[in-house]
């Protein structure tokens, strides 16, 4: 069974901070139903809830939904063990939808006339 880094579970806070559980629950869905197979891989992470934030617990449960992790209680508290070849496509388009929001905005951009090479007529000749 694998663990959350240290650098999974700052990003997992980071997107606590970022995204609310509904938006959190909605972006896990898209990976899923994208997602190549729902097949499992065999191997686990285990996400103690006391490692990530409460909304990123509530939107684990779309995971449990599509049947990919299973909520435990133990007398150490509650995980979630989630199938690790899922949730490694779901944290790494996390982490890509966490680096477009650290992007600097740049509203010129978009007033500036960009020509491409395709956009010049061509010439017969």
């Amino acid at each position: 069974m694998k663990d959350l880094s240290s650098d999974n579970r700052a990003m997992w806070l980071h997107a606590g901070n970022e995204f609310t559980a509904l938006s959190l629950k909605s972006e896990i869905h898209e990976v899923i139903k994208w997602a190549p197979c729902l097949s499992r891989s065999g191997e686990n992470y285990c996400v103690p809830r006391k490692s990530i934030p409460e909304n990123v617990w509530e939107a684990m449960y779309e995971i449990e939904e599509w049947g990919m992790a299973e909520k435990l209680d133990t007398p150490d508290g509650e995980f979630f063990r989630v199938d690790a070849s899922l949730f490694d496509l779901i944290m790494m388009t996390i982490k890509l939808l966490l680096n477009i929001l650290r992007q600097p905005q740049n509203p010129s951009f978009m007033k500036e006339n960009l020509r491409l090479t395709y956009d010049s007529h061509p010439t017969l000749g």
